[in-house]
């Protein structure tokens, strides 16, 4: 959204001069280790505790393969000491929610509130989901990520597994809609604090948020309806699944920003959305439809771009 958004409205490019060589970048990859080694041990069904302490090891390995960022003494003083401050702040923000959960828990109010949800929409998956998506914005607002998360997945998440939603796609659906709540007026703190740096109108600032990150709203939608973009499933459908939801986002994107390679005028614009759709639904025939209106719309606009 934010390149659309650039290319369309010619705001440049980086100066040459500040845009690192590839060599540089090439170089300093091995800092993703610790991250690829992060998520491949939770694939592989460890703890959560196994992971982050051999995670942890891993750091302080790949740290040693340059002299810039091996840890010493001084270093693993300063480490400590900081991860001991987030771990107070984490610690604060989950018995803050925890308190949250434990009077819904007493009270009830967590099981009366998905009996209602459920009753109203009547087994409706869509509408449950717009009106999860709601009251993950609502409990979200100004409240940090975890202790956010931690709310909205005991309240809303059962109401989707109730429904027959995987686990794994409930939680991510309500994870993503509290964090987003950051960007979404009126309470949209992220948004805020961008307007005070930029100088500019702070609820006009988070009207443009939601705008530029309006696909970040729908995508957990498809996360309910095709686990396979969470990697569930066999490597050929996880595959298909990834590929052509990565092809029509940016279909979806240039649809809603009117512009690809050049201004879309609106039949191009309803075109490129609809296929971006189509393409991030599952299906082998919605996936070929939307692949071929997005070619067809991609090859016209390089056509008669020069």
């Amino acid at each position: 959204m934010i390149h659309f958004e650039a290319v369309k409205k010619n705001l440049g490019t980086i100066p040459p001069e500040e845009v690192p060589a590839a060599k540089s970048v090439l170089s300093r990859l091995y800092h993703m280790i610790p991250l690829i080694f992060l998520v491949v041990v939770l694939m592989m069904g460890r703890s959560v505790n196994f992971a982050a302490f051999s995670g942890c090891i891993v750091v302080a390995v790949v740290s040693l393969f340059s002299k810039k960022t091996r840890i010493g003494l001084a270093a693993l003083r300063d480490i400590a000491v900081s991860s001991a401050r987030n771990t107070l702040m984490v610690t604060a923000c989950c018995a803050c929610a925890g308190i949250v959960v434990g009077v819904m828990g007493i009270t009830g109010g967590g099981f009366k509130f998905i009996n209602l949800i459920t009753s109203f929409v009547d087994g409706n998956l869509l509408l449950l989901l717009i009106m999860l998506m709601l009251t993950c914005f609502i409990v979200g607002m100004g409240v940090p990520t975890a202790p956010a998360y931690i709310i909205v997945s005991v309240l809303a998440a059962p109401a989707l597994v109730r429904l027959g939603v995987d686990p794994l796609a409930a939680n991510m659906f309500v994870l993503y809609h509290a964090v987003l709540s950051a960007i979404t007026p009126p309470v949209c703190l992220a948004a805020f604090a961008g307007a005070a740096i930029a100088e500019a109108d702070a609820m006009r600032t988070g009207f443009e948020a939601v705008k530029l990150g309006v696909i970040a709203f729908i995508v957990p939608f498809f996360f309910v309806y095709e686990p396979a973009l969470l990697l569930k499933g066999d490597i050929l459908t996880v595959a298909q699944a990834c590929v052509t939801a990565a092809i029509g986002l940016v279909a979806l994107t240039a649809g809603i920003q009117g512009y690809l390679f050049q201004e879309a005028p609106a039949w191009q614009r309803i075109l490129l959305a609809a296929a971006g759709l189509m393409l991030i639904i599952p299906g082998m025939l919605t996936d070929m439809t939307g692949l071929g209106i997005f070619a067809g719309i991609l090859l016209i606009q390089r056509c008669t771009r020069f």
